[in-house]
């Protein structure tokens, strides 16, 4: 729809052009042929302008709403802590001991008897990564791009994950939770797991 206003506007734009060139080349003796020209020209700029404003203007909030939609999407595709699942978005795996997620098969979802999610494990295997990215995906794991790991709350950008065992603050939920990564013999992480809660044995 809006291509079709870039277009609407381009044609009257060439319209009103054509118009102006045409009037101008008319006798005194057609003045009247040449005022209604211009009328029509003056119509044609109008339709113009308003064609070519509602194709730019329509294309930037149409991107902007994308962009929001995307941005919106990738932190909330996966299912959260403490909510029910949604299994029209997950797929029963080991005899139901866990849920994938459809969309991420990496993502393993635990739950109680009312399908309350427990905990959700991150399996990087066969390519274990860094705790740089374990900060990352945990931003998208718990819908918080503002995690404070530790006791004291530290930033995550200042926060290095040395050992194995941490604690999490998440502001936007006021939440806290502990995550367990098992790491290879070259400091990169295969798995991790998250729960609710706050671990008296974790950094």
């Amino acid at each position: 729809m809006n291509f079709l206003s870039l277009i609407f506007g381009i044609v009257f734009g060439i319209l009103a052009y054509l118009l102006f060139i045409s009037s101008h080349r008319e006798s005194q003796h057609s003045e009247f042929l040449r005022t209604g020209k211009q009328v029509i020209m003056a119509i044609c700029i109008i339709f113009a302008i308003a064609g070519l404003w509602g194709g730019f203007v329509g294309n930037q909030t149409n991107s902007h709403i994308q962009n929001e939609n995307t941005d919106s999407r990738s932190m909330t595709d996966y299912q959260q802590l403490g909510q029910k699942l949604n299994k029209k978005q997950v797929k029963p795996e080991n005899d139901n001991a866990y849920y994938v997620d459809k969309d991420d098969n990496k993502a393993r979802y635990f739950t109680n008897e009312n399908d309350i999610i427990t905990a959700i494990k991150y399996n990087y295997m066969p390519d274990p990564m860094n705790t740089t990215s374990v900060q990352g995906k945990l931003k998208e794991l718990l819908n918080d791009d503002n995690l404070k790991y530790g006791n004291d709350k530290v930033n995550e950008d200042d926060t290095t994950l040395d050992e194995d065992n941490y604690n999490v603050y998440a502001p936007k939920q006021k939440k806290w939770y502990h995550i367990s990564m098992q790491k290879n013999d070259d400091n990169k992480v295969s798995t991790f797991s998250i729960w609710q809660g706050k671990d008296s044995d974790a950094e």
